[in-house]
């Protein structure tokens, strides 16, 4: 009778590849684990030795909700400096205050340890005369002709309904600087910056993520270059000036 030869069982190339892969990839899915937990660990223990340096004055208690875990400590601290404070507005300051005011007009020329250029040839400072105050009513008129009262948006181009977030930058510098020089008042200045600021709360953003390049000033929508609606990306420029000028808005 012929001989019946049992294959004996056994896991084929195949199956045994599989298995190695499977063992591979969980390997390296456990290294990786390993070591992004540890080097976490690692710097998460050395946050004590970082001071990130915040702009110094008065007005710059960072809530730690805002800055994390991480501390910080202000420029003034940092080069053991005298806290700045708050000058007051043009119309409040007594007439020899910038007769008492450092200038630094003894501070060489050149650069300081903090990085900061100290020209040879120092700009004035000083109230303001007939001359200049009367340009800077003219400036202001500007503003009060061509912001949008349902938006508080301000056209970046005369009766053109249209601006960009530097445009509306250069509108809230406007607005701080004839408040600080008392061209308005108090409640003046509020009404427009919370107008304007919950305006650009509401903004529709570009894909959903950053703030479009132009907006339609009347109605706040984004807009394309003709100010016909639609979306044309966004300025990290025009941005970052924006929160600039909102930060000094806080500050001040």
């Amino acid at each position: 009778m012929p001989t019946v030869i049992k294959k004996e069982a056994g896991k084929s190339p195949a199956t045994r590849g599989l298995f190695l892969f499977a063992v591979s990839v969980i390997s390296a899915v456990a290294v990786s684990w390993f070591v992004g937990t540890s080097a976490r660990a690692y710097f998460l223990s050395s946050l004590d030795d970082v001071d990130p340096i915040i702009a110094g004055g008065e007005l710059d208690d960072l809530p730690a909700l805002m800055r994390g875990n991480v501390p910080s400590v202000t420029t003034s601290v940092y080069y053991k400096e005298p806290r700045r404070e708050k000058p007051p507005r043009m119309c409040e300051m007594p007439k020899t205050y910038f007769d008492k005011l450092d200038q630094g007009y003894e501070k060489a020329s050149g650069y300081t340890r903090r990085n900061e250029y100290i020209r040879k040839y120092r700009p004035r400072r000083g109230f303001l005369n007939e001359r200049e105050l009367r340009a800077a009513k003219v400036a202001w008129t500007y503003f009060e002709q061509f912001t949008q009262e349902n938006t508080g948006l301000a056209n970046s181009v005369g009766n053109y309904p249209s601006t960009t977030l530097w445009d509306t930058a250069s509108y809230v510098a406007g607005a701080v600087a004839a408040y600080e020089l008392c061209l308005i008042e108090k409640p003046e200045f509020d009404r427009r910056m919370t107008r304007l600021f919950t305006t650009i709360k509401g903004l529709e953003l570009f894909r959903g993520e950053m703030p479009n390049k132009v907006y339609h000033t009347k109605s706040g929508m984004k807009v394309d270059y003709t100010n016909k609606a639609g979306e044309i990306g966004f300025s990290a420029l025009d941005i970052g000036r924006m929160l600039v000028w909102m930060r000094i808005v806080k500050n001040r």
